[in-house]
């Protein structure tokens, strides 16, 4: 059997603007809905299979991803790494190396 991985610690990359001092002033975050986030692909429930119980009706229907945007309208997402060093995050969401991740420790809120 597999063992499962749980960081100690988990790092929120960011960027200095609007939500940074709301972050550590006001200890929240900013959580954006499906359709805010960057990449295409986040945020998007796929088929199970052909078999899926009303899954081949809906999208037959054209109704799959109707029903799939109306039911991620109710949803935030909140987005961390378990990865401190990696290159791709800090460029991307720290905005361009320009800004910071937050550090949590992760086991110590699960205990």
């Amino acid at each position: 059997m597999k063992k499962l991985f749980i960081p100690k610690y988990i790092y929120k990359y960011t960027r200095f603007n609007e939500y940074w001092e709301d972050i550590l002033q006001n200890r929240r975050f900013y959580m954006p809905s499906p359709d805010e986030l960057n990449d295409p692909f986040e945020g998007q429930l796929l088929p199970v299979g052909s078999g899926t119980a009303g899954n081949s009706i809906n999208t037959a229907a054209g109704k799959f991803n109707r029903d799939m945007e109306r039911f991620l309208k109710n949803f935030r997402i909140l987005s961390f790494s378990a990865n401190i060093r990696n290159k791709a995050m800090w460029a991307h969401y720290s905005d361009q190396y320009c800004g910071f991740a937050l550090q949590f420790n992760f086991l110590l809120r699960l205990s």
